[in-house]
């Protein structure tokens, strides 16, 4: 299991695909397999995120909603806590569980990010509660 969990949160209009792989590859390079990325499924890069953390072989897991269905990649392997009734209080939970898996975030994000933004809410939730937090804009 990794030592490190670093979630990764990308804003919808963000698109500097290569900022976020060469993020991940000084990851892999300094932490090697003691690190792990971690990311959400409303990343705006998530399929390009997944694939390159995959080839590159880090440790890559995501935190799901109960809405969602059941993931190979779930931080959580218990499947039964998956497929559920679609609710609003799976987001306020699954940020909840985002935040306290991660020992650390890095967000990406553009200056025309709205604060109804999942990607807002999780960072500043993140800045209340004292995480290390890196934006990059």
């Amino acid at each position: 299991m990794a030592e490190y969990k670093f979630g990764i949160l990308v804003s919808k209009d963000y698109s500097d695909i290569m900022n976020i792989k060469n993020l991940i590859f000084d990851i892999k390079e300094k932490f090697d397999t003691n690190a792990e990325i971690v990311q959400i499924l409303e990343n705006y890069q998530y399929g390009e995120i997944k694939k390159f953390c995959l080839q590159i072989g880090i440790p890559y897991s995501e935190v799901l909603r109960s809405d969602q269905m059941f993931s190979m990649y779930s931080h959580d392997q218990n499947q039964y806590k998956f497929g559920k009734k679609n609710s609003p209080k799976w987001y306020h939970i699954r940020n909840s569980t985002f935040l306290k898996y991660c020992s650390g975030i890095f967000g990406f994000v553009t200056k025309t990010l709205s604060k109804e933004d999942t990607v807002f809410k999780i960072l500043a939730e993140a800045k209340k509660k004292e995480m290390k937090v890196k934006v990059m804009a």
